[in-house]
């Protein structure tokens, strides 16, 4: 199934709890409650799970 990922970001709406969108690689789309789109790398180093967050300007999306 080829999905347009570009689309579900696009259309992506704030919900009752916060959620995140997988793009694969250990990148996702933090979406929280209020709307706010963010892009976070999560990873592991040293057997410890780590997140990195990007702030995205809302225009980009």
């Amino acid at each position: 199934m080829n999905i347009n990922k570009d689309m579900v970001y696009k259309a992506a709406k704030s919900k009752e709890k916060d959620y995140m969108i997988n793009d694969g690689g250990g990148l996702y789309m933090f979406v929280g409650k209020n709307g706010a789109k963010l892009w976070r790398l999560i990873y592991t180093f040293e057997k410890k799970q780590k997140n990195s967050p990007w702030v995205v300007a809302q225009t980009l999306l």
